[in-house]
């Protein structure tokens, strides 16, 4: 592949991921410093727990029959949790926790503030269209990355630098991995 080429698949990737790259290290960077944003909560229904159980093969078609019942939306992809609680997901939109608790259920809608849902996007629990793209973005960023050493260290001007700040980043990241 010649230089013209592997410069040109870098640009054009790291232009149309840049975006999706920027907004994803945000949201690393606001969750290491506990900036999670907000999570409203408000209960929908109490009441008899109709025979729920969570942990049984068919508890997503379980739930969503409940919620049918209930009037509320019941399309979510999958659920998470416990055998006396479970989310739905994606949970970086509305979405619901169910708690079984002996007899009762509690359902209780959950809505995310902007930050909490870009961090759940960030941590993959968005759509699975969602998931797909950000594992198209990781082979995009990958390629940015693999592409834009490839042409540092095969340019004369630049072949030094580029070892040597690699090499460095390198050395920083084993020294702080085993610290």
């Amino acid at each position: 592949m010649n230089r013209r080429t592997l410069i040109s698949i870098h640009l054009y990737l790291a232009s149309f991921f840049a975006p999706a790259i920027l907004i994803m290290a945000l949201s690393g960077l606001f969750y290491l410093m506990d900036i999670k944003g907000e999570v409203g909560e408000s209960v929908v229904y109490q009441g008899q727990a109709e025979s729920i159980d969570l942990k049984a093969t068919d508890a997503k078609e379980q739930v969503e029959a409940l919620l049918t019942r209930l009037n509320l939306d019941a399309d979510f992809d999958y659920l998470r949790g416990s055998k006396t609680r479970a989310v739905t997901r994606p949970t970086s939109g509305a979405h619901y926790l169910i708690s079984v608790e002996s007899n009762n259920v509690t359902v209780t809608e959950r809505s995310p503030s902007l930050i909490a849902s870009i961090i759940e996007l960030h941590k993959g629990h968005g759509p699975s269209w969602f998931r797909v793209f950000q594992q198209i973005m990781a082979v995009g960023l990958v390629i940015i990355l693999v592409s834009g050493f490839l042409l540092g260290v095969t340019s004369p001007v630049l072949k030094k630098k580029s070892w040597v700040i690699t090499g460095i980043g390198l050395a920083s990241f084993l020294l702080l991995a085993i610290i």
